[in-house]
């Protein structure tokens, strides 16, 4: 069984036919105990049958012979049976591994993993099931997680301590999902869902992860109320001295929105308006529709003009400035790439496509002919 791992794991691509095993062949297990601890002999009292699946197994029909103490009556099963295949379940732990290592480690869908399973190791599993096996792989490594507890005290607590960093997320008609991660280490020690972020709710999960972790040095929070009076509950019903930090993030969001709040908004207001991404939109459709007529401007030809506008080259101009006003158009509806993805105030859309459309009016103010070609309609 061993080197059959080991050989399918060093192999890339479609497992080749000698690794693979006959579908419905015969797999026996029963345990090499041959005496009861109460010193009798041991004999086979009855034999289940089931067709789990699995990379390791193939499919087979699996028979466990189950030995019974004549005496004492204790049951005495393939002691490694569990290792393989989960207790009342058909689907083995290592395929569960590569759905879930595929669905949260490459973000695949369940037709893909499905398809994936079936080139390579020639496994069938149903659309449906995937998704279950995922959700199984989450249980699987939520319970070695919480299992793993104290080994993971002893490594955030290595440098003298921890920090838990405690915080919330939702969207509107859902439950909190309220997460402690420790601070140096990065680790996500505890999540739980809750209705709202509650002071009773918050203080059993943090009660929750001292009981796993060990208490911390101190927390750091934003401002909300509730979880400071969350910490502060823990805090006297431990008699625990918790440091309470205020997340340097959260505190500037806070200063940078009394900042930048009524400014940003006045510029939003201008903006809508004069109706400028509106009509700029409406600009590029048409350049669109107008680009069809007359002679087309390659790319080449295009950026050949661009890195030297002085150069003499022998180009439609009203195309040129017709190309040249369609590119810096695109380009300035795609002022989202100037931001961070962060909330206000550290992202400020209205403030970035403005400075894009400062630059793409110098731009094209330098790079359109003028002349006789001023007055004409682009």
């Amino acid at each position: 069984m061993k080197l059959r791992f080991d050989l399918i794991r060093k192999l890339n691509g479609p497992l080749p036919g000698f690794c693979l095993l006959p579908k419905h062949y015969q797999l026996d297990l029963v345990t090499s105990r041959k005496v009861c601890e109460c010193e009798y002999k041991l004999r086979i009292q009855w034999t289940s049958v089931c067709y789990p699946v699995g990379i390791l197994i193939g499919e087979p029909k699996l028979r466990h012979h189950i030995k019974q103490c004549p005496s004492c009556k204790k049951i005495y099963p393939f002691e490694q049976f569990h290792e393989l295949v989960p207790p009342h379940a058909n689907w083995a732990f290592d395929i569960i591994d590569e759905v879930g290592l595929a669905r949260y480690g490459k973000y695949k869908q369940d037709k893909e993993i499905a398809r994936d399973l079936q080139d390579r190791y020639k496994l069938t599993v149903p659309h449906n099931t995937i998704s279950k096996l995922a959700n199984r792989f989450l249980d699987n490594f939520a319970a070695t997680h919480y299992a793993s507890a104290r080994a993971i005290s002893v490594l955030i607590n290595k440098g003298g301590g921890s920090i838990f960093n405690l915080d919330g997320t939702c969207e509107g008609g859902t439950d909190v999902f309220f997460v402690i991660i420790e601070g140096k280490s990065k680790l996500a020690l505890t999540a739980s869902r809750m209705a709202t972020e509650n002071v009773d709710d918050i203080a059993s999960i943090i009660d929750k992860c001292i009981d796993l972790f060990g208490a911390p040095l101190g927390t750091v929070r934003d401002l909300s109320n509730n979880i400071k009076l969350g910490i502060k509950k823990v805090s006297q019903d431990r008699s625990l001295n918790l440091l309470d930090f205020i997340c340097q993030y959260h505190l500037l969001e806070k200063v940078g929105e009394r900042l930048c709040k009524d400014k940003h908004e006045k510029l939003t207001q201008y903006l809508r308006k004069l109706k400028i991404k509106s009509s700029l939109t409406s600009m590029r459709c048409g350049l669109v529709q107008r680009s069809k007529n007359g002679d087309l401007i390659t790319e080449k030809q295009l950026y050949a003009y661009l890195d030297d506008s002085q150069k003499t080259l022998n180009l439609n101009h009203i195309q040129l400035r017709r190309h040249l006003v369609y590119t810096m158009l695109c380009w300035l509806n795609d002022f989202g790439a100037d931001l961070k993805g962060e909330y206000f105030p550290f992202d400020l859309p209205s403030l970035a496509y403005y400075r894009r459309g400062l630059k793409a009016y110098d731009i094209l103010n330098k790079a359109l002919p003028s002349g006789s070609f001023k007055y004409q309609q682009i």
